[in-house]
């Protein structure tokens, strides 16, 4: 089974909204996480920031929580609530791999950037997975941010699309941005499932 997570408050509505609109073409299992006034979802007590690599470690504590409240053996989906699905990804979970992320064309220049995006994460429900989240929750605790720490704890260096990697005999996929996590606003976007309005290319919205 496949089970959407994601997570917004009272200022993120309108992203949220959108997002939500657009998994309920594809999903029925939602988890929604409710930051702070969103009035619906699963109230989760923790503070929220509205810059790029803020220093809040709540995904990692999200998708913790979404892990303990699903079955084993089943598949989650983390999307950041300004993501706009634009087809099913069933085909991801083919694979076989504990942890899928996506990661940007080149490399960026800030290290709490580098090549992994957080916004969209696929996760296979196992130990093996929790174990990894939870060491996850504790760097994010360190450092500034949960991007900053998942970049930190899986060192890339040439990375390709579709390449698989193993830390701490942890599989983990990598999956294209171009495809599963897209920003690239000014590019073709003709192969995206996914688009993310993220921080800095949120001007592009409204979402068409």
């Amino acid at each position: 089974m496949i089970h959407i997570v994601t997570a917004a408050d009272k200022k993120l509505n309108f992203f949220f909204n959108q997002s939500y609109k657009s998994i309920s073409n594809f999903y029925k299992n939602i988890l929604i996480y409710d930051l702070g006034g969103l009035g619906i979802g699963k109230k989760i007590p923790l503070d929220t920031s509205y810059t790029a690599n803020q220093k809040f470690p709540k995904k990692p504590f999200i998708i913790l929580d979404a892990l303990k409240r699903t079955n084993e053996g089943d598949f989650l989906v983390w999307l950041d609530c300004d993501t706009i699905l634009l087809d099913k990804i069933d085909s991801v979970f083919s694979s076989n791999f504990d942890i899928g992320v996506t990661i940007r064309k080149s490399k960026s220049k800030k290290p709490q950037e580098s090549w992994i995006n957080s916004g969209v994460i696929f996760l296979k429900n196992n130990e093996k997975t929790t174990k990894l989240v939870k060491d996850w929750l504790s760097v994010s605790q360190k450092l500034n941010g949960d991007q900053y720490a998942l970049n930190d704890m899986i060192t890339l260096s040439k990375p390709q699309p579709f390449e698989q990697v193993s830390i701490n005999d942890v599989f983990i996929k990598l999956y294209p941005c171009e495809v599963y996590n897209n920003f690239y606003f000014n590019q073709d976007q003709s192969m995206a499932k996914i688009l993310h309005y993220k921080t800095d290319v949120r001007h592009n919205y409204p979402y068409k």
